[in-house]
């Protein structure tokens, strides 16, 4: 099963959210009920989403993967811009 994790960033997915306790709360229960996915983007919050995954999860059961996404940039809320340049993605995986 797979969890998309683009809700725990702020309105419009820009920045954290007001209420970043019950932003963690869907993530840890995901994973409790079986998701074995979680899918998320550095776009995300400006990689808000990815700190918040990692400090809610870790340490990380055997079976979870995390993958994340490097397509795309978030100029301001609700924009998102695709960056397919090569050493965009190298950057951005590095």
């Amino acid at each position: 099963m797979t969890f998309g994790a683009m809700r725990p960033a702020g309105p419009g997915f820009w920045g954290p959210s007001a209420a970043r306790d019950h932003s963690i709360r869907p993530a840890r229960r995901a994973v409790e009920l079986g998701v074995d996915h979680i899918d998320t983007a550095d776009a995300y919050g400006f990689g808000v989403v990815e700190d918040i995954l990692r400090e809610t999860l870790h340490p990380y059961p055997d079976r979870l993967l995390v993958a994340t996404k490097v397509d795309q940039v978030q100029p301001r809320p609700g924009a998102w811009v695709p960056v397919g340049r090569p050493a965009f993605l190298r950057h951005r995986c590095g």
